[in-house]
């Protein structure tokens, strides 16, 4: 599966936002089920499984630092930073926070337990800030396993 990431990569390309998870999860792909009939599915497995779920403060920052096409506009002099901002913050809430709380909701009146987390925490001398994954070296494994990862910066 490594072998071929590239090659599905570059075939999923044209795929929209889904595309960047060429080996997610997709409804109406065994085990799951289609889409439009979820609702009933949760309602079926919910009361028997607890959720843990969150986002981090600035989701999308991590893909504003890297890409090409939208890096360069936190290096423009005077509103670049705050349009920057405004895109992460905006970007976050559409893709990552807003879909994490609703799905969050929908778990809940299903009949179990949904816990919500948020993390805030900007490792010191990274500018990827609150980015994406930065929750899980919060949450699994030890320090040594994430001390090379460029994401935290120089946390300890």
């Amino acid at each position: 599966m490594l072998a071929r990431e590239r090659d599905v990569g570059h075939a999923a390309r044209g795929f929209g936002l889904k595309s960047a998870m060429p080996f997610g999860l997709q409804y109406g792909a065994p085990p799951l089920p289609p889409e439009a009939p979820t609702e009933q599915a949760w309602a079926a497995v919910a009361p028997r499984v607890d959720v843990l779920i969150g986002a981090t403060a600035e989701e999308t920052r991590f893909f504003a630092v890297i890409d090409p096409t939208f890096g360069w506009l936190g290096r423009l002099p005077l509103l670049g930073a705050g349009i920057s901002r405004l895109l992460v913050r905006f970007s976050s809430h559409l893709i990552y926070q807003g879909p994490a709380r609703a799905f969050a909701r929908r778990h809940a009146r299903s009949g179990d337990r949904a816990y919500e987390f948020w993390v805030n925490y900007q490792p010191p001398s990274s500018p990827f800030g609150a980015a994406h994954v930065v929750d899980l070296p919060l949450l699994l494994s030890t320090w040594s396993s994430w001390a090379a990862i460029p994401l935290l910066g120089q946390a300890s």
